[in-house]
């Protein structure tokens, strides 16, 4: 495996412990968060971040496209 490979696989798992952490112990920091004319790349992390975030933190997010 490819060093980068492991690399960012390792960004990944801290990204996933760091929402874990922050969705479990400050959850009311935010009311909401507006995407706009959101882009493709936001589609792919956003499905992929659905499998990793609490439901109540993903009901704060709001996509508005053009």
């Amino acid at each position: 495996m490819d060093w980068v490979k492991i690399y960012c696989i390792d960004a990944i798992e801290l990204l996933i412990l760091g929402v874990g952490i922050f969705q479990d112990n400050y959850p009311e920091y935010v009311l909401a968060i507006y995407i706009i004319n959101a882009s493709i790349y936001y589609s792919l992390m956003f499905s992929v971040a659905k499998t990793v975030v609490a439901t109540e933190v993903l009901n704060k997010f709001h996509s508005i496209s053009s």
